[in-house]
């Protein structure tokens, strides 16, 4: 029998050897790993936040968005089918912003500015009472019978272009255009901001009027003249219609200021404006009017009226 005799610490010396190579090992890897598993965390999250903060900027309005990825694996494929539906985004909301500018280029040349604005914010019935307005209604006469003379694109040219020309006038001495209905031609002064002048600023506008039809008939050879009427007053404004609109005065104002333009047609002389008292009392030392005599409104009785042709100033406008 053998006995063999071995220290404790002996015995355990592998164990221990091992256990410490362990712990360097360990030591060693743990923070390799934890590198390692950051980085490709990092790698695989990282297009996610870039997709996500996309996402966010085309809520948030935001639609010139471009998200890359520096890879070329599944997430480089999802990027590239964002950029795709971000720019398809652009391009709609250019698209849609081009629309709406045409849609408001359109409006603005059949309705007045402050009107459009109440429209695109939703207003649904527009309707206001003006204390002040001068309103002028024209109509050119002649202009019909000459159209019989006319082909179709003759005749219709040649109106367009004496319309644009009142349009240009009305801008010229700021007073707003309400509606052009064939040959008749309605506008006011005072409505949406009040005026002090208001009445010389639609004489003025009458005045071109007469000279811009004046200089159509003679350039083009044609035979027609204009009748305007003018009165001032209360008037209502309201805008009619739900698929096609249109802005028009009512009220008495707008009433006599159309019959003026009616009775000057009538009995008034070639080219000429028909003005009410309330328009010559305050208009007359600026003016040559002569008197035409009195006449019978509807509803208001005896109306004393005075005339008005191109050259009638007494003194340069001011």
């Amino acid at each position: 029998m053998i006995l063999s005799k071995i220290y404790v610490s002996e015995a355990f010396e592998p164990i221990q050897i091992f256990g410490k190579r362990v712990l360097v090992t360990s030591a060693i890897l743990v923070p390799i790993v934890t590198i390692f598993s950051l980085v490709l965390s990092r790698r695989l999250v990282m297009p996610i936040y870039r997709l996500i903060s996309g996402a966010k900027k085309i809520t948030s309005g935001e639609t010139n968005v471009v998200v890359t990825v520096p890879s070329d694996d599944e997430f480089y494929q999802l990027a590239t089918a964002f950029n795709k539906m971000a720019r398809t985004i652009d391009e709609e909301k250019e698209a849609l912003e081009e629309q709406i500018r045409q849609n408001d280029s359109l409006l603005l040349k059949t309705l007045p500015a402050p009107i459009v604005k109440r429209l695109k914010e939703g207003e649904k019935q527009i309707a206001d009472k003006f204390p002040h307005v001068t309103v002028l209604s024209a109509n050119i006469v002649g202009f019909d019978e000459e159209c019989e003379l006319m082909s179709a694109e003759k005749a219709v040219g040649i109106l367009n272009d004496i319309i644009t020309a009142f349009d240009d006038a009305a801008q010229r001495h700021d007073v707003e255009k309400i509606s052009t209905v064939g040959t008749s031609y309605l506008a006011a002064s005072g409505l949406f901001v009040p005026r002090l002048d208001r009445d010389k600023a639609v004489i003025e506008l009458a005045l071109e009027m007469l000279r811009i039809v004046r200089a159509f008939s003679q350039e083009r050879h044609h035979y027609f003249e204009i009748r305007i009427g003018i009165y001032s007053g209360e008037v209502i404004g309201g805008l009619l219609g739900k698929q096609k609109f249109i802005y028009n005065l009512m009220g008495n104002t707008a009433k006599i200021a159309r019959f003026l333009m009616i009775v000057n047609s009538v009995e008034g002389k070639p080219n000429s404006i028909l003005v009410s008292q309330n328009l010559y009392e305050p208009l007359q030392e600026f003016y040559q009017f002569s008197k035409m005599g009195e006449i019978d409104v509807p509803g208001q009785g005896k109306m004393a009226v005075w005339l008005l042709s191109d050259g009638g100033h007494k003194n340069k406008p001011l």
